[in-house]
């Protein structure tokens, strides 16, 4: 559970710290290559000192509710496993492909879930649909150019974005859909 938390984070471009008496051995390694930085104890409220956004994921209930109480205190957000009652923030099951993001989040209710979600939308994403955003902020920006009307520029991106796109046009097949199945880039 830490490790996917730890990722996550990297993954957003956050300093990490890891407040534990052990760790993983992926985690040991980012530790060792400078990729997160390790505290190796007992958790403390003086470990808070200074942090934005806080993860209380030990095997400990108890340890997990003393850590977002102290990080609320601190005003720090917290994000706490398996409790969601405890959470000020939650992390959502991510899915990027180049300027293509897309989050998905059940309030904490059911991380698995979201996770689930996000594997079926990533199986359902063309290879190339990440291009595709720079290809649409493109035509935008020309729109944006040549058309004063906010309003008739939105129609019109609308109309692109709805029509039937070529699987070639957005880069690629579909993941895990067969060619034979393909039809104007949508599975069926």
């Amino acid at each position: 559970m830490a490790e996917r938390k730890v990722a996550t984070l990297l993954g957003a471009g956050a300093e990490v710290l890891v407040v534990a008496p052990r760790v993983t051995p992926t985690l040991r390694r980012r530790a060792a290559t400078g990729r997160i930085r390790w505290r190796r104890a007992a958790y403390r409220a003086s470990h808070l000192r200074g942090a934005r956004f806080v993860v209380a994921a030990t095997s400990t209930p108890a340890v997990n509710r003393e850590v977002a109480l102290a990080a609320g205190r601190a005003g720090a957000f917290v994000a706490v496993v398996d409790d969601a009652s405890l959470c000020t923030l939650f992390m959502p099951a991510v899915l990027r492909r180049g300027d293509l993001l897309v989050a998905v989040s059940t309030g904490g209710r059911s991380p698995g879930l979201a996770r689930l979600v996000r594997d079926e939308l990533e199986r359902g994403l063309a290879s190339g649909d990440g291009a595709l955003v720079r290809r649409v902020a493109a035509l935008r920006e020309s729109l944006r150019l040549g058309l004063r009307d906010g309003r008739e520029r939105a129609r019109h991106i609308g109309r692109v974005l709805r029509a039937p796109v070529a699987p070639d046009a957005r880069g690629g097949p579909r993941r895990g859909a067969s060619p034979g199945r393909q039809r104007h880039g949508r599975s069926r």
